[in-house]
C-alpha cells in the first residue's frame, strides 16, 4: 500500500480551517486537496505552455501558468466543502465553484489595484463550459470575509511558487484561449492515471509527472521536415501558375481567398502553402474544413498522403460527428496508440493536423459548451476552408464570425472557392472592399496586421468547353436520353435537387435499361451508414482518376453529395436546374481528367427545366419549380434561367465570373411577380443574418450549451437520427436486435462494448423529424448505446418502417435499392405532411 503525501494550505484565519478538497477518492471519500489539485495542475500548464508552438505562444502570456494553477480556488468554499463531504444534500449547480474562482481572482485583483487585468479572471469561470446564467461578481463576497480572505492567501501562495499573473489587459480572444488553456491543463490534471485522487506516492515529484502526462497524452512538438521541397516533390506533377503563386504570397498569418476553376488544383495549391508557412514557422498545424462529411473523407486521404510525403511525425485526423466509425491504415485508426486522448469530440480540433466538416469549427464561435477550447485547438495554424460559396446567408454570417476570429488567433486562413459572388467576397474580407471582382481566376489576400489588399490574376493552361442546354422534358424523356448515351459508353451523371426526384429517375432509368445494359447507380442520404459508405466507395472508384475501373458505360443518379470536392470524372451530364453557383460545381464533375478515346467529342451537360417564362404568365412559376423551389430561392433560380437559356456552350474558366455576376447582380428592370420574390428572399436573407448572430458565444449570453442543439446549417426540416433493424426481442433484460445490414447485437446493462455502439450506428440515417410526430425519446434499452434523440425503425418484410415493437406505421419504406422513400399508398395526417425537402448534409 503506498504511503501518499498530504500537503495541503491553511489560512491564517482560525475560523476557516482546512483540509480543503478539490476531489474524491474511488470510494467515495475526500481525496486530493485543492491545493495539491492546483499544483499539479501548475506543474502540468507549465510543462504543456512548453510544448506549444511559437505560433500559439504569441498570442497566450507565459504568465497564463500561474492562472491555471488557481484555477479551482472557487473549491475553497463552505458550498463545495460541504457537498464533497456529502454534508449538503441541496447543493445548488448554480453556484458552481467556478463561478467563485473567477468572482475571487476579480476582487483580490482590486484589492491589489489591478482591476484593469479583471478579464482575466474570466478565463477561471469558463473553464468548466462556459458562460453561466447570472453574474459572477458577488460570488467572492457572498459566504463572508473569512473564506474569502482565505481564497485571496491561496490565491497569493501559488502565485509565489507559479510566478505572478499576466500584466496586460486581454482582448476577448485572449480570454478564450487562455480559458482553453486552463482547461487542457485541467483535464490532465485531473486524469487519475496520473494524478491518484487519493494524492501521489510519497517521494514522487509532481513536477516530472507532469511532464510524463504531457507527453503521454500526446502533446509533443509537431516536427515538419524543413528541408525544402519543391511542389513536384511534394505531388505527382509539376505546379501549376497559381499554385506557385500562392506559395509565394502566403508568407505570414492572414486571409487569403482563392478563386479557380473546379478542378484545377486549389486543394494541392493550399496544403503546400500550408506546408511552407509551417517550414518557415509561420504556423504550426492544418485544419481543411468541407462542407459535408464525404468530402472530408475524400479530401482526408489526400492529406495523410500529403503528411507522408513530409516524413510527418503526426497523422490527420477526421473530424466530424461519425468520424469515430472509421477505421484507417497507419496501426489503429482513430483510436490508435498516442491518439487516445484526442478521441472525444470536444478535443478533436487539438489534433495537430485535421480533416473534417466546416460545422465543426463553427462551434468555435457558437453558444456551447467548451466552444473555446475548439477556437484554441485552431489557434495558430493554417486553416483551409473549401467550397465556401455553398454555405447559405445563415451558415455564411456564421463563417464570418469564424474567420474573423481565426485571423485573431495567428491562424493563415485560405478559402477556396470556385464560384464566389463580389458582394461575398467584400463580406469576407469586412469593411475593405476588394476591387479585382472582374478578375477571375484571382487569388485575394490581406496580411494580418495591414490594411492593404492584394490581388493577383493569373491564367489556367487548361480550359474547358462545355455545350450546355435548358431543355423542358419529362423525366422519361431525359431518362431514354442517358440510357442512349450510356449504351454508347458515356459515363453519365444525373444530378437531382431532391432525395425523391433522384429516387423516381432511378425507377424511370431503371425500367429503361435493357437486360446486360450499362450499369445504374443511386446515392444520396438516405441510405444508412454502411450502405451509403458501400455506393460511395463503388462510385467513386468507377468514376474516378483511375482508368482500370472505369465502366463501358454508366449512369449514377445523385444529389448534391456529389457536387462538390469529389473527385468524380463524368463523360455527360444531367441535372435539375440549380442557382449559376450550384450548376458550375456540377459541371466540375465533367471531363475532369484528360482521358483517350472517350466515347463522346464534347463535354455536355443538359439541364432540366420548365418553361419559366410561360408559367410566369400563367402564375404557375413556383409550381412549375416544383419542390426544387423549396431547396432554393425561387428568385435564384429565375435569375439563373434567364442567364443560361440563351446560351450553348460556355468556356471554363473564362465565364465564370460573367456568369456568377450577371445571376447575382441587381437587376431593377423585374417583373412585380419576380420583384416580389426578390423581396421575399431579401426579407429571409436578413432574419437568417439576424439568427446567425444571435446563436454566436459573443452574442448569446443565455441559452443551452449543447453542442448537439447547436445549429450550424439553417433547416426548414429538423432531422432526427433513425435506426434501422429488421428483428426486436427483449425480455427486460437484454433486447437482441438484427440490425438492417443484418449484424445481430445483444443489448444489456453495463455491458456497452465499442463493437457494438460501432454497429449500431454504422445503421443509422438522418430523416426528417416531422415524420414522427409522437417520438417522446429513446427506448430504455438503447441509452447508453446512442445517446442522441434517435427513432428505431423495423424494417417489415415488404418494407415497411415501423415502430420496433410494430405498433405503429410511419408512411415509410425502405429498400437496399432506393434507400428510405415516402409509401405512395398511405394516408399522412395533416400533422405530419410538409411540402418542404431538401439533402442537404446536416452535421452537427
Amino acid at each position: 500500500m503506498p504511503i501518499f503525501t498530504r500537503d495541503s494550505f491553511q489560512p491564517t484565519h482560525p475560523e476557516c480551517m482546512g483540509p480543503f478538497y478539490a476531489k474524491t477518492t474511488e470510494a467515495g471519500q475526500p481525496g486530493l486537496s485543492v491545493y495539491e489539485h492546483c499544483k499539479n495542475t501548475g506543474h502540468v500548464a507549465k510543462h504543456f505552455y512548453q510544448q506549444l508552438p511559437s505560433s500559439v505562444r504569441s498570442q497566450l502570456p507565459v504568465e497564463c501558468i500561474a492562472l491555471a494553477a488557481i484555477h479551482d480556488v472557487g473549491k475553497i468554499s463552505p458550498i463545495f466543502q460541504k457537498n464533497i463531504k456529502k454534508e449538503d444534500p441541496d447543493y445548488d449547480p448554480k453556484k458552481h465553484h467556478s463561478r467563485y474562482s473567477e468572482s475571487s481572482l476579480s476582487s483580490w485583483l482590486r484589492q491589489e489595484n489591478l482591476s484593469n487585468l479583471e478579464d482575466w479572471a474570466i478565463a477561471l469561470g469558463n473553464h468548466h463550459g462556459g458562460k453561466r446564467l447570472g453574474n459572477n461578481a458577488t460570488f467572492d463576497s457572498s459566504d463572508g470575509p473569512v473564506w474569502q480572505k482565505a481564497r485571496h492567501e491561496f490565491i497569493e501562495k501559488l502565485l509565489s511558487e507559479f510566478g505572478p499573473l499576466p500584466s496586460a489587459q486581454p482582448t476577448p480572444r485572449q480570454v478564450e484561449l487562455a480559458s482553453g488553456f486552463i482547461c487542457v491543463a485541467d483535464w490532465i490534471a485531473s486524469d487519475e492515471s496520473f494524478f491518484p485522487s487519493e494524492g501521489l506516492p510519497k517521494g514522487s515529484q509532481a513536477s516530472i509527472i507532469a511532464a510524463k502526462a504531457v507527453e503521454q497524452c500526446g502533446w509533443i512538438p509537431v516536427e515538419i521536415n524543413k528541408v525544402p521541397r519543391s511542389f513536384e516533390e511534394i505531388f505527382p506533377f509539376p505546379a501549376n501558375e497559381f499554385q506557385s503563386t500562392l506559395a509565394l504570397c502566403a508568407t505570414k498569418p492572414g486571409l487569403y481567398i482563392v478563386e479557380a476553376p473546379m478542378g484545377s488544383g486549389k486543394t494541392e495549391a493550399a496544403l503546400y502553402a500550408a506546408y511552407n508557412l509551417q517550414r518557415y514557422g509561420k504556423n504550426c498545424g492544418l485544419y481543411f474544413g468541407l462542407p459535408t462529411r464525404l468530402t472530408s473523407e475524400r479530401i482526408h486521404e489526400r492529406v495523410e498522403n500529403f503528411l507522408a510525403k513530409l516524413n510527418c511525425t503526426s497523422q490527420a485526423r477526421l473530424v466530424h460527428s461519425q468520424a469515430w466509425l472509421k477505421e484507417f491504415s497507419h496501426g489503429g485508426g482513430e483510436f490508435g496508440a498516442g491518439r487516445k486522448w484526442f478521441a472525444p469530440r470536444k478535443r478533436a480540433l487539438l489534433t495537430p493536423f485535421g480533416v473534417g466538416t466546416l460545422d465543426q469549427a463553427l462551434l468555435g464561435v457558437m453558444r456551447v459548451k467548451h466552444w473555446f477550447m475548439r477556437l484554441f485547438g485552431l489557434c495558430g495554424k493554417v486553416v483551409i476552408l473549401d467550397e465556401v460559396h455553398s454555405y447559405v446567408m445563415y451558415t455564411g454570417t456564421l463563417l464570418d464570425h469564424l474567420i474573423n476570429a481565426l485571423l485573431e488567433c495567428n491562424c493563415a486562413v485560405i478559402v477556396l472557392t470556385a464560384t464566389l459572388t463580389g458582394a461575398r467576397k467584400n463580406a469576407i474580407f469586412g469593411t475593405v472592399p476588394c476591387n479585382d471582382h472582374d478578375a477571375y481566376p484571382v487569388i485575394t489576400y490581406r496580411h494580418t496586421g495591414e490594411e492593404k489588399i492584394s490581388s493577383i490574376q493569373f491564367e489556367i493552361s487548361v480550359s474547358k468547353s462545355i455545350t450546355t442546354s435548358v431543355i423542358d422534358i419529362s423525366k422519361d424523356e431525359a431518362a431514354e436520353m442517358a440510357v442512349a448515351a450510356a449504351e454508347k459508353g458515356n459515363c453519365v451523371l444525373w444530378i437531382c435537387n431532391t432525395v425523391a426526384a433522384s429516387q423516381e429517375c432511378y425507377k424511370i432509368v431503371k425500367g429503361k435499361r435493357k437486360d446486360r445494359g450499362p450499369e445504374v447507380g443511386l446515392l444520396h442520404s438516405r441510405f444508412p451508414v454502411y450502405k451509403r459508405g458501400k455506393i460511395e466507395e463503388k462510385w467513386m472508384s468507377m468514376l474516378g482518376k483511375d482508368t482500370k475501373s472505369r465502366p463501358d458505360g454508366c449512369i449514377l443518379i445523385s444529389t448534391q453529395v456529389v457536387e462538390q470536392s469529389v473527385d468524380i470524372d463524368a463523360d455527360l451530364l444531367f441535372t435539375d436546374l440549380a442557382p449559376t453557383d450550384m450548376l458550375l460545381q456540377r459541371m466540375g464533375r465533367l471531363w475532369r481528367h484528360e482521358r483517350k478515346n472517350r466515347p463522346c467529342c464534347q463535354a455536355e451537360v443538359k439541364m432540366i427545366a420548365g418553361n419559366y417564362e410561360s408559367a410566369l404568365v400563367e402564375d404557375s412559376l413556383t409550381s412549375v419549380m416544383g419542390k426544387s423551389a423549396f431547396v432554393y430561392e425561387p428568385y435564384v433560380l429565375w435569375r439563373s434561367f434567364q442567364v443560361w437559356k440563351s446560351l450553348n456552350k460556355v468556356d471554363i474558366p473564362r465565364d465564370i465570373r460573367k456568369l456568377i455576376e450577371e445571376t447575382y447582380a441587381e437587376n431593377a428592370d423585374l417583373h412585380e411577380k419576380i420583384q416580389a420574390l426578390k423581396k421575399k428572399m431579401e426579407k429571409k436573407v436578413e432574419k437568417l443574418r439576424l439568427m446567425a448572430n444571435a446563436s454566436t458565444a459573443e452574442e448569446q449570453l443565455l441559452g443551452s450549451d449543447d453542442e448537439n442543439k447547436a445549429c450550424t446549417r439553417y433547416s426548414t426540416q429538423p432531422q432526427i437520427n433513425a435506426l434501422l433493424i429488421k428483428a426486436f426481442n427483449t425480455d427486460g433484460k437484454k433486447t437482441v436486435l438484427t440490425l438492417c445490414d443484418g449484424t445481430p447485437v445483444t443489448l444489456s446493462y453495463g455491458d456497452k462494448s465499442m463493437k457494438t455502439i460501432k454497429a449500431l450506428y454504422r445503421n443509422c440515417l438522418n430523416l426528417a423529424s416531422f415524420s414522427f410526430p409522437e417520438f417522446k425519446g429513446n427506448p430504455v434499452w438503447l441509452k447508453g448505446f446512442i445517446n442522441e434523440d434517435t427513432i428505431v425503425l423495423k424494417i417489415q418484410e415488404d418494407g415497411r418502417l415501423t415502430d420496433f415493437d410494430d405498433s405503429r406505421e410511419y408512411g415509410l419504406i425502405y429498400t437496399d435499392e432506393l434507400g428510405v422513400f415516402k409509401n405512395p399508398e398511405a394516408r399522412r395526417t395533416q400533422e405530419a405532411y410538409r411540402e418542404e425537402e431538401t439533402d442537404y448534409e446536416l452535421d452537427w
